[in-house]
């Protein structure tokens, strides 16, 4: 990892702060990756390159475009908690991805393939992921470490758990024989023990479909009803760099006087590896659960190999002749809105089990997992010798340093998968705790000697990772967790294709169906604009409901036509019939008004542009205000 100048103090020190409320830093960042971030190398839709970096300071409700321009167009965005309501970064974030990261200290939100990457902590911890390699009144280049593997989509995120600096004193000799006063403590890992987890989350929406078959009910269901949150941790899915203890065991004497009489120690291992992800509900009435699990329990040394797969379905399918991969269409393909889908999320996850039984502790509200050695309940198999006794002229080590491997103490990674379901229905937040810790050991040696020959004695001691202190406060303070918000209303968890409404119409220009992005938050005027490369032109049909959904904003605004003045607009979504629409023949009619479509105001002049309002116009007789439109695949 590259060091980085620490943005705010350097900012602060450069005075730059003292009159700007935002700080854009224009260094060019090389982006490792050659890949384009959205459905193929040639889109025109790709979003621009940009990898500037904006720093955010005092936030408002109302800066919520601008992060979002700068988001969408692949600038990191630095959110300082310190120096804003934590509630207003919340916000802003889950209007972006679906999620937020509760932190009191800083965030780092980028994008790696389109993939929304939250990284939190202090200067230290954010420090290596960001490469400015100047001082702030020049232009240099620096990099952002990036991985090349991850998929596109845009209903997923990775949340990066970091922790450094980690402490494991145990006692450093065993005195119960004849040192009783003997409470030295070493620290084994040398202050240095750290982990770092990348937890890989998908936030999908699904729809239930239903196949003919020969059941008694004559259909059966291949895809559910509701809203999942996968969280997936997996050394083929960039897992990060898991727990590291040390960079090797400590093997050596506490006190000697003779081979025949003499302490030692061995340490750090890891006895027990501990991973949960919890789920924070405050009532049993909120309809959010834990739906599965895996890995199930699981003996040592067996190797896992599985793609675990969970298949959605989707209102819209791809028109004409092209088709589908895994990671849905490709290209700039259109979209039948009349049509269901239903695709396979995959992840790998492969791991070998080694010395470790695999133990799920999962219940209710509550995934977890245990890899465990139980070192301490076998000591005798850890012992150097076949036997308790030895010569006196023996210099063996008391403990067996074979029994161990560098997965004991260094590079150890997990790999596990949780899902929770939501019901379709719900338009909540639920927060999430993904926590992990260690329970360290070490082996205490003691040979004693008698007339004849020498005892071997092996014991042990233990320390959790981290301590967490005798207080509410120093645990609360102390545990290595990362807490994220849910928000099962944001439109990655809608069940329709996200796409956007070209109109066919316009010869020269390039216009889509939108809503007016200053108007997103209760009620938006409509609008026919030039394409602007954001969510505020992503639309999803739900073609059980006839509904066409924003994505602008929550998922809570439908197209809908204005009572009276038969005005075109986006309000919050009812079952009420003039939020209900059909698409044919290019046109967009209403439900129950066969008869009507979208079109301009007549009463209006072309030369308003994107000021011209959209209204419910008849069709007969009026071809000229009429608005065809083509639906596409859309890239945000």
């Amino acid at each position: 990892m590259v060091e980085i100048l620490w943005l705010r103090e350097a900012l602060m020190e450069n005075k730059i702060l003292n009159n700007f409320k935002y700080t854009v830093l224009y260094t060019s960042l090389i982006s490792i990756l050659s890949t384009a971030c959205s459905k193929s190398n040639n889109n025109e839709n790709s979003p621009s390159k940009d990898n500037s970096i904006l720093y955010t300071n005092n936030l408002k409700d109302k800066d919520l475009s601008m992060v979002r321009s700068a988001y969408e167009n692949n600038r990191r965005v630095y959110f300082d908690y310190k120096s804003s309501d934590p509630e207003v970064v919340k916000y802003i974030s889950e209007q972006l991805t679906g999620l937020s990261i509760n932190e009191d200290e800083n965030v780092l939100l980028f994008k790696e393939n389109n993939i929304p990457h939250f990284i939190s902590g202090n200067k230290e911890q954010l420090k290596k992921y960001i490469d400015l390699n100047t001082n702030l009144n020049s232009e240099k280049t620096g990099t952002l470490k990036q991985n090349p593997n991850t998929e596109v989509s845009s209903a997923k995120a990775k949340v990066t758990l970091i922790r450094e600096n980690l402490k494991c004193e145990m006692l450093k000799m065993y005195g119960s024989l004849y040192f009783s006063d003997s409470t030295e403590l070493l620290d084994y890992c040398d202050g240095n023990a750290s982990v770092q987890l990348n937890y890989q989350l998908d936030l999908i929406g699904s729809k239930a479909i239903a196949k003919k078959d020969n059941s008694e009910s004559g259909y059966s269901y291949v895809t559910p009803s509701g809203k999942f949150l996968i969280v997936t941790v997996s050394p083929k899915e960039d897992s990060g760099s898991g727990w590291k203890l040390a960079n090797k065991l400590k093997h050596d004497h506490s006190w000697f006087q003779t081979n025949a009489h003499r302490f030692d120690y061995l340490g750090p291992f890891a006895n027990e590896y501990k991973f949960s992800i919890k789920l924070l509900k405050n009532s049993d009435d909120i309809p959010v659960n834990l739906s599965e699990t895996f890995p199930q329990n699981i003996n040592k040394k067996e190797t896992v190999t599985e793609t675990r797969g969970f298949s959605y379905g989707f209102s819209g399918g791809v028109s004409g002749d092209l088709g589908f991969n895994d990671k849905g269409p490709v290209g700039k393909v259109g979209v039948d809105l009349k049509a269901n889908v239903n695709f396979t999320n995959s992840r790998s996850i492969i791991f070998d089990t080694y010395n470790y039984d695999v133990e799920n502790k999962s219940s209710k509200d509550l995934a977890a997992w245990s890899w465990n050695a139980k070192v301490f309940e076998n000591l005798d198999n850890y012992l150097t010798g076949q036997s308790s006794i030895g010569a006196h002229w023996d210099n063996s080590w008391v403990a067996n340093i074979n029994k161990f491997s560098a997965i004991h103490y260094a590079q150890f990674v997990p790999a596990f998968q949780a899902i929770f379901k939501a019901d379709k229905e719900y338009i909540g937040k639920t927060d999430f705790e993904f926590e992990t810790s260690v329970v360290a050991g070490a082996l205490l040696g003691a040979v004693v000697p008698n007339l004849f020959w020498s005892h071997y004695h092996l014991f042990s001691t233990s320390t959790p990772i981290p301590y967490l202190g005798a207080s509410d406060t120093e645990q609360n303070s102390r545990k290595i967790l990362k807490r994220i918000t849910i928000n099962w209303n944001s439109p990655v968890f809608a069940s329709e294709q996200n796409i956007e409404l070209q109109t066919a119409t316009d010869l020269f220009s390039e216009n889509y169906l939108t809503v007016n992005p200053n108007d997103i938050s209760s009620r938006g005027k409509v609008i026919i604009a030039h394409s602007r490369k954001d969510r505020t032109q992503t639309w999803g049909y739900d073609n059980d409901n006839y509904q066409f959904k924003s994505r602008s904003g929550n998922n809570n605004l439908c197209l809908t036509i204005q009572k009276e003045s038969n005005n075109i607009i986006a309000e919050p979504c009812t079952n009420s019939n003039n939020k209900k629409w059909t698409f044919e023949s290019g046109l967009i009619i209403p439900h129950l008004m066969r008869d009507h479509a979208i079109g301009y105001d007549e009463n209006e002049d072309e030369s308003l542009g994107e000021k011209r309002k959209l209204k419910l116009i008849e069709i007969n007789n009026n071809e000229k205000n009429l608005i065809k439109f083509e639906s596409f695949k859309a890239a945000y």
